[in-house]
Parts: C-alpha cells; structure tokens; sequence
C-alpha cells in the first residue's frame, strides 16, 4: 500500500515506490535471509534493518538508471531527496556506496557485497 497524500510519492517517485513496495513481496527475503546467514556465520551483530536500507538504495539506484537509459535524467532516488537514509540509516550510508554498489554495478555477486558490508561492522 502507498500512500497517496504526500508529494514525496508524486511524479516519477511513484514508480519507484511502487518497484520498492513490489520488492518486499519476495526479493527483500533474500536478502535479509543472506544478511542474517552470513552475519552469524561470520560473528558480527545483525545490523538492524541493512537490508531495508540496501534495498531502497538498489530500487533507487536502479529506477534512476533506467529513467537515464529512456531519455530522462537527473532523477534522485527517493531516500537520498526524502531524507531517509539521514533520519534512519546514516550509518550504513558509506557501507551501500562503498561496498552494496558493487553488486548493483555487477562488479561481484550479492552474498560478496553483503560480506563486505558485514566485515565493517562490530563482531556481534
């Protein structure tokens, strides 16, 4: 369900939160399966909701190179212009540049971004 009230949700934003909200659905299972899986694995606390924040960030990221890719520009993700990585998440802001990207990039499979992402964070 989205909500409809705000601008935030306006425009091209919405398709992006439509592919965000379509995403819980199944693709966010994964990968907060693999979040936990490895975090255990490797001794390191579970960072609370990584993998909501490296969703929004893969969804944007995508949605933005699409748009680019169909003649359209300039878009801002909706976490970067709505603030959501400052109020919830600004901590795992340099771990989803430094590390999440390369998997969106397709410089190196998921389960190797989400240990490197893993690695900086404190043994659990």
């Amino acid at each position: 369900v989205l909500p409809t009230g705000g601008d935030e949700y306006g425009g091209l934003a919405s398709l992006e939160m439509i592919w965000h909200e379509a995403a819980h659905a199944g693709p966010s299972d994964k990968l907060e399966s693999l979040i936990e899986t490895e975090a255990h694995a490797m001794g390191r606390a579970l960072p609370e909701n990584l993998w909501h924040a490296a969703l929004f960030d893969a969804v944007g990221i995508t949605t933005s190179a699409v748009l680019a890719r169909d003649g359209k520009p300039g878009y801002v993700q909706y976490a970067e212009k709505n603030g959501v990585y400052q109020r919830a998440w600004s901590q795992y802001v340099p771990l989803l540049h430094d590390e999440w990207r390369a998997w969106i990039d397709d410089r190196g499979s998921m389960k190797a971004a989400v240990d490197a992402m893993l690695a900086r964070q404190p043994a659990g």
